[in-house]
């Protein structure tokens, strides 16, 4: 997702009063995108020992999974950039139809 926001397929919507950083104050963080990231990074499940722990990653599981649903409803899909490319699926595009209600550009 990081990736078609940069190429500007998406664009995220502002918050208000949600400030990016101390320097780029106009810049918004896909901070939903990265805790995503970094729960689904939790997860090894190369030795038996670790199944123990199976509910440690299935938590970090869930949390990720809701952070990208929260992160999927604070961007904007911007269809005239996305006209003649190719680089999105068609399974990406219904997804984020699906599973939450996207907004359109045109």
């Amino acid at each position: 997702m990081w990736s078609y926001i940069s190429l500007g397929y998406f664009k995220q919507i502002p918050k208000a009063g949600e400030v990016g950083s101390s320097t780029m104050p106009y810049k918004i963080n896909p901070i939903d995108f990265e805790n995503s990231d970094g729960n689904l990074g939790q997860l090894d499940l190369t030795d038996l020992t670790v199944l123990r722990n199976l509910g440690m990653g299935l938590g970090h599981s869930l949390l990720a999974y809701k952070g990208t649903m929260r992160g999927i409803s604070k961007v904007q899909m911007r269809i005239t950039d996305l006209v003649g490319e190719t680089v999105l699926s068609c399974s990406i595009l219904a997804f984020m139809v699906m599973a939450h209600e996207v907004r359109l550009l045109i």
